[in-house]
């Protein structure tokens, strides 16, 4: 039987690629480095070896740049494919485990990026603007979250849905779970182990 395969780049399209790597790459160690208000468009150039003008028009200049790796963090696979890695489990410690494991190697691979837009978002009303939007779709995923589990009829019963979410968020936000892993050390095991007796603790119906 014959197989199908994706049709291969032009050369224009892998080098535009490749292009737009390299600026998303210098955009990053920058905003880390000097901070996002600090930066300019010259330097971002200077270190992805284009010219201003490719900047803006093939990244939409800083502020596309700044939205392209916020949304690597918070629209990657792993968070695209949350809802359906719970569905295939039942209970809700399992689903429990899986939603904070993610959100941990989430942290782990992308952190760099989440300051940046921390950071940003102090000085910035476009980086606060990101910011803002990424809250939101973070608890809208944890309103998904709750919405499985609630299924399960494992949820403590004077806990409405929003308070739910609110316990999540509260546990698995940025900042709490750095201040486990970076601030105290703690290893991913650690830290996950200790978040899920948390999380069950003030999610779950006692038995």
């Amino acid at each position: 039987m014959a197989t199908t395969s994706s049709p291969r780049l032009s050369r224009r399209d892998q080098y535009a690629a490749l292009t737009r790597e390299a600026m998303l790459g210098a955009a990053r160690e920058l905003f880390a480095e000097r901070g996002y208000e600090a930066t300019t468009v010259e330097a971002i150039a200077r270190r992805a070896r284009v010219s201003s003008a490719t900047v803006y028009a093939q990244a939409g200049g800083k502020r596309g740049l700044l939205k392209s790796l916020i949304l690597a963090w918070s629209v990657n696979d792993t968070v695209r494919d949350a809802p359906g890695r719970w569905a295939q489990v039942h209970t809700a410690a399992e689903k429990l485990t899986q939603l904070v494991e993610g959100t941990l190697r989430v942290y782990r691979d992308y952190g760099d990026l989440i300051e940046i837009g921390r950071r940003a978002a102090a000085s910035s009303p476009v980086a606060a603007e990101f910011t803002v939007e990424t809250r939101t779709r973070f608890r809208d995923l944890l309103a998904t979250f709750v919405a499985q589990v609630r299924e399960t009829g494992e949820i403590a019963d004077a806990l409405t849905d929003d308070e739910a979410v609110d316990v999540l968020y509260f546990y698995l936000r940025f900042e709490q779970v750095s201040l486990l892993t970076r601030d105290f050390g703690w290893s991913q095991s650690r830290a996950a182990d200790w978040l899920c007796s948390r999380v069950a603790s003030g999610l779950l119906a006692r038995t």
